[in-house]
Parts: structure tokens; C-alpha cells; sequence
């Protein structure tokens, strides 16, 4: 999925999608008439991975994208090793990979 912004009227100016965005493509602007901050989007050299981390995070769905899939929907099957073998679903779930934020400091 495309990441085209963020919905002003939607917006909390949480931070969260500052947080988790592995690209770093959300930053919290300042806006001294208001005497607040606010988050704002840019993707100027089309960094965005498309892990869809800010969608998934945002409290208030103020993510604009387009191109995302359909999500999945196995409502009613009871039996789902008949729908994908369960040696198929495991190795898929071993191959899932997801980003991470490392910080630079000692785990305790």
C-alpha cells in the first residue's frame, strides 16, 4: 500500500506513527502560532518500505493510503488445516518478517 498522508481533520498529533516508522518519513513539525506540535508526512524519495506500521498503529485511522489488499477473512471455517496445509502455514509464519527499532544501549 501507497502512504499518501495524513487526514488533518482525523489527527490527534499523537506521535505514534513517529514512533514506528522505520523510515522515519513522520516527524512532529512545531507550530508556534499555536503553540503546539503537529505530525506531518513527507516521502519526497519515495523511502516508505510499505510495512504498514503507522496504519496499524493509528489510534484514530488518520492514514491516508491507497493499493492495500482486501484483508483476509476465514469467518465460519472451523477447519482451517483444509483450507492451507499446516506445513504451508508454518514455514509462511517462519518467513514473516517484520522491521524493528534497535536502540543503542545495553539490554538488562
Amino acid at each position: 500500500m501507497k502512504i499518501l498522508g495524513i487526514d488533518p481533520e482525523k489527527c490527534t498529533n499523537c506521535g505514534q506513527c513517529v514512533k514506528v516508522c522505520p523510515s522515519r518519513l513522520y516527524n512532529s513539525v512545531a507550530e508556534p502560532e499555536k503553540n503546539k506540535l503537529r505530525v506531518a508526512f513527507a516521502d519526497s524519495y519515495n523511502l516508505c518500505v510499505r510495512c504498514g506500521h503507522c496504519i496499524a498503529i493509528c489510534p484514530t485511522e488518520a492514514i491516508l493510503f491507497e493499493d492495500a489488499d482486501e484483508p483476509l477473512n476465514f469467518e465460519g471455517t472451523k477447519q482451517l488445516e483444509k483450507l492451507i496445509p499446516y506445513e504451508t502455514m508454518l514455514q509462511a509464519l517462519r518467513m514473516r518478517r517484520s522491521i524493528r527499532l534497535f536502540k543503542d544501549q545495553v539490554v538488562e
